[in-house]
Order: C-alpha cells, then sequence, then structure tokens
C-alpha cells in the first residue's frame, strides 16, 4: 500500500452524493445547505478558501493557517487527510485475513476481527468470494492509530476488489453517515463516500463528502475531490482536483499547478503550487515552500500576498 504521506497526501472520491446547485456550476454533495454559487475571491477570504480547499475545509484549525511568507512555519496534517488515511490504513489490515478465504473450499466466506490502535478499536466483518470480491463493515470504537492521530467513531460500509497476485486490495469504496473525528479543539462529522484505488506506487482516492465542523457549526462540502499520490524515491507527489464548497463564500474549483511534493524526512510540503478558482476571474494560489507556504489572491489585476 502507499505508505503515509501526512500533510499533503491521500485520496479521491467518486460518485454516489447528489445535491442541489443554484447555477450552471458542479453539483453539491447531499445535505449541504450552505452557499452554492461560485465564491468571488477577494484579499479578505482568500485565505480562508484556499486553506479550506486544501484541508477539506476550515475544520482543520491545527493546520497551521498558512503563514503569507517563505520563512513560515509548515502546517500540521488536516483532519480531513488524517481520516481518510486512517480508513485506508484500516483496508489494508484485512487483506491477510481474505487470503485465508482462497483456501477454503466454498466459493465464499466470512471473515471478522478486532484490530487495537493506540487507543481505541476498530472491528472488522466481511464476506469475499473466490473472484477477488468482498463487501462489509468496518465499525470504529474510539480508535486512535498513533498518538498524533484522530480520534474516530462511526461505521463504514465497504466494497472492494482483492487482487491475489498482490495480497492487497487493488480498489475499495467506503460509504458511511455520520463518522466523526475528533482532536483537541476539534470535532468533524463526516458523511459521503470514498473510492481508493491503488496501482504500483500511484493511489487515487476520490471524495464526495459533507463535513460538517460541530464546533463551528459550519458546514464544507467536497465534489469529485480528487487526490492522486504517487511515492517516490524521496517521498511523495500530490496533485489535488476537484470542488470545494464553503457554506459562506461558495464553491471554488481546485487545480494544481505543480505537484505538491512531502519529504520523508519531514512529512511536511516543500514544493508546489495549487489554484482555487472562483467567479468572474478571480483566484487564490498556495505555494509550498521548504520554509513555509505563500497565499496570495488574485481579484482580477495579478496576484497579491494576503495576510
Amino acid at each position: 500500500m502507499i505508505r503515509r504521506f501526512l500533510v499533503a497526501a491521500l485520496l479521491s472520491l467518486m460518485a454516489g452524493c447528489g445535491g442541489g446547485s443554484s447555477d450552471n456550476g458542479p453539483t453539491a454533495p447531499t445535505g449541504y445547505t450552505g452557499n452554492t454559487a461560485q465564491a468571488e475571491i477577494t484579499p479578505a477570504n482568500a485565505k480562508a478558501i484556499a486553506v479550506g480547499a486544501y484541508s477539506g475545509g476550515e475544520l482543520a484549525t491545527s493546520f497551521g493557517m498558512l503563514k503569507t511568507t517563505n520563512t513560515a512555519s509548515a502546517p500540521n496534517q488536516p483532519m480531513l487527510h488524517e481520516v481518510v488515511q486512517t480508513l485506508q490504513d484500516s483496508m489494508a489490515s484485512l487483506p491477510p485475513a481474505q487470503k485465508q478465504t482462497a483456501k477454503v473450499a466454498s466459493a465464499s466466506a466470512s471473515v471478522q476481527d478486532t484490530v487495537y490502535g493506540y487507543s481505541g478499536s476498530f472491528s472488522y466483518a466481511f464476506t469475499a468470494s473466490d473472484s477477488g470480491a468482498a463487501s462489509g463493515t468496518i465499525v470504529y470504537n474510539a480508535y486512535k492509530s498513533d498518538i498524533d492521530s484522530a480520534v474516530v467513531d462511526g461505521t463504514v460500509s465497504f466494497s472492494a476488489t482483492y487482487n491475489q497476485s498482490t495480497g492487497a486490495f487493488s480498489r475499495f469504496r467506503m460509504t458511511f453517515t455520520g463518522l466523526t473525528a475528533s482532536a483537541v479543539g476539534e470535532n468533524v462529522a463526516m458523511s459521503g463516500t470514498v473510492v481508493v484505488s491503488v496501482s504500483g506506487y500511484t493511489s487515487t482516492t476520490t471524495l464526495n463528502m459533507l463535513l460538517t465542523d460541530n464546533i463551528a457549526q459550519r458546514t464544507y462540502g467536497l465534489s469529485n475531490y480528487q487526490m492522486v499520490v504517487t511515492e517516490t524515491t524521496n517521498g511523495t507527489s500530490l496533485t489535488l482536483s476537484g470542488t470545494y464548497y464553503d457554506s459562506v463564500n461558495g464553491y471554488v474549483v481546485i487545480s494544481t499547478i505543480t505537484p505538491i511534493t512531502t519529504s520523508y524526512l519531514s512529512y511536511e510540503p516543500d514544493a508546489g503550487v495549487l489554484l482555487c478558482s472562483g467567479s468572474n476571474g478571480t483566484r487564490a494560489r498556495i505555494t509550498f515552500t521548504g520554509n513555509g507556504n505563500i497565499v496570495e489572491a488574485d481579484s482580477g489585476t495579478g496576484f497579491v500576498v494576503v495576510q
């Protein structure tokens, strides 16, 4: 499986959730009740929009708030990225059990077990066929994978394709409602679908998801929000695309100008450029450097650094 890529890595999500939109733009996830118009980006809101688009919402207050000079300290891992990594790592613990099903005489077999984390646990139960198809559930009970990770609670249903030659799931789809994640100062509820496909050293994850910051009482949406992560010799390379919805400002379309790279030495982004496009040609841009990050806004007259 693709190894842990902390701050700048993880997933993609396809499909499943449908919602409404007030214009001819993309479709917001089911349950999203915030602003569905395309955001007009200004120096005043560019930072909130850009950070939210990268982290999956301002729910990731531990993100470090992206300083505006290249001497800034690098951000912590966004909550969304933490949770997606937990889901992916959980699936990675299932293949050894599935391999046992190939040894039974029946066309399918049921497997269940409990995995204990740094604290808490998750239990899984699934049925696998000798053709490589599997489906089941994972139930998280105050599960914390390591000392720095978020605490996850809730139930996830999944379907998956098992690659017997590699001994791992090559593709899986996870659906959940009311999955919660919490950390110091953060409490987030998530509903939606995550689809992960793994090929060699590349992991593609697509998200259609509704996120609710239970502390700030704000909602965010991700529509065809895709992260493609490739493991390299020195670290990982990320490209991010899709649509991000902010309940107050509206939506922006995300694109990657230069892949975001993360070193195995620091597990923090050290290069790359992410662009958020709003209405009337307005834009916000994040540039990652080895010393920090720069956020800029373009209201139609060119990019300026925002504070």
